[in-house]
């Protein structure tokens, strides 16, 4: 449910021609996904009390939306209200790969 959650639609699953421009969206959304992973790794090894809040934030309000919803559009939807959490780690993953 929670793989669901964060990466529904995939690209294949995507049925008609009218959802094509949902692409550019998912691709972003899995870099994005990619470099709040790295951030996440980050920020536990460099400050694991204030990244301990906000992944508990992250996965409480993550694993309660995924195991009510079945729908795509609606995943797509509440997508929208993790999605701060998500973008925080994904800066701190950006920031830690870019040359200073």
């Amino acid at each position: 449910a929670l793989v669901y959650f964060l990466f529904s639609p995939l690209p294949g699953e995507i049925p008609n021609s009218s959802r094509l421009f949902f692409y550019p969206f998912a691709m972003i959304w899995y870099l994005i996904c990619i470099f709040a992973l790295i951030g996440i790794i980050l920020g536990i090894r460099d400050h694991p009390q204030e990244t301990t809040v906000v992944l508990i934030f992250l996965v409480f309000f993550v694993s309660v939306i995924s195991l009510t919803m079945g729908n795509v559009g609606t995943a797509v939807r509440h997508r929208d209200l993790i999605s701060p959490f998500i973008f925080i780690f994904a800066c701190r993953g950006v920031y830690k790969l870019l040359p200073a």
